[in-house]
């Protein structure tokens, strides 16, 4: 047993309790201090309102995320220790962890500053576009760079049942997929300032697909020929 699980917490578990609370904060100050009018709670595929709820249905929606985030860091932070002498393993959770951390945190800013009209006005619809379409290119970035380094798991990765079946096509495909989310990542943090919406915003979702399928394929490509596959 190492000195991080000798001490109990280790530092990702604070930024985990710190990060859930705050999310969690978030759902009860805008249950009790948002606005009492109409708030936005789902757009079309033009990036338009086409549903209007109140401030209770807002903070659901955000506490339910804070409770999927909680989830996320629990059932990882136990993998993670149950791996204690493998620092692959150890990897690989703890990215699963941070991944699971910092979406459900960016949905929460999103929605908190929709529900206490924080966004900036210039630009309306587009301009939030514009924010996710930055914050989840950003998202995107920081995993595909290190994808290819997370061992076989429940958690992260490109699992299909080829890749669950032989090591060498799930190696492969993980390094493609994070090849590939990368270079979504980066074009899309880069375009998301100038790009029309909501055209910058589908276009950066469909290369997000087109990588998965085309990691996918890789996983099925690799694992027909691989011996050792089972």
């Amino acid at each position: 047993m190492n000195s991080a699980d000798k001490r109990g917490l280790t530092p990702l578990d604070g930024v985990s309790i710190l990060t859930t609370a705050a999310i969690a904060g978030a759902a009860l100050a805008v249950w009790r201090l948002g606005p009492t009018g109409p708030m936005p709670m789902h757009f079309n595929y033009a990036g338009q309102v086409d549903r209007w709820g109140d401030r209770a249905e807002m903070g659901l929606a955000i506490g339910v995320i804070a409770m999927v985030a909680g989830a996320v860091a629990v059932v990882c932070a136990a993998m993670e220790r149950q791996v204690r002498d493998r620092r692959g393993d150890r990897f690989t959770y703890r990215l699963g962890r941070i991944v699971g951390l910092a979406a459900p945190a960016f949905g929460a800013v999103m929605l908190t500053s929709t529900a206490f009209d924080l966004l900036p006005r210039q630009g309306g619809q587009a301009m939030f576009l514009s924010l996710m379409m930055g914050g989840m290119a950003l998202l995107f970035l920081g995993m595909g760079a290190f994808l290819g380094r997370v061992k076989p798991n429940p958690v992260i990765g490109v699992r299909t049942y080829w890749a669950l079946r032989s090591r060498l096509a799930w190696d492969k495909s993980n390094r493609l997929a994070g090849r590939l989310m990368t270079l979504v990542g980066l074009l899309g943090l880069a375009a998301a300032p100038v790009a029309p919406q909501p055209i910058g915003f589908h276009v950066l979702m469909a290369g997000v697909i087109a990588s998965g399928l085309a990691a996918g394929f890789e996983s099925w490509r690799v694992w027909r020929t691989d011996p050792d596959r089972t």
